[in-house]
């Protein structure tokens, strides 16, 4: 993280288990519902409701509510717009897994 910045928060790191298919669903779940609430509690925290967050963001208030429900995919120009109209930008972390 580069200096002088503070992450709004992060996924749970996601793993996909060859023997337990599930488990790796459940985890790729959860972190799309992190991702939904970190945006709602920055759109929270700076005061904003959707529709005043879409008009920064230059998207639908739709759009805001949908990357608000966890069972959206939205993707990442989605994310980066509003990230940036709250003043944070977004990062994308792949991390290899303990062999």
């Amino acid at each position: 993280m580069a200096r002088g910045t503070s992450p709004l928060g992060s996924c749970p790191s996601t793993t996909v288990h060859k023997e337990a298919e599930g488990k790796g669903a459940l985890d790729r779940s959860a972190c799309r519902a992190s991702v939904k609430l970190l945006i709602r509690w920055a759109r929270n925290e700076a005061g904003l409701t959707q529709a005043q967050l879409a008009k920064r963001a230059k998207v639908t208030q739709q759009m805001i509510a949908k990357l608000e429900n966890p069972n959206y995919n939205p993707t990442l120009e989605a994310l980066e717009k509003v990230a940036s109209a709250l003043g944070a930008r977004l990062e994308v972390n792949l991390a290899q897994d303990a062999a």
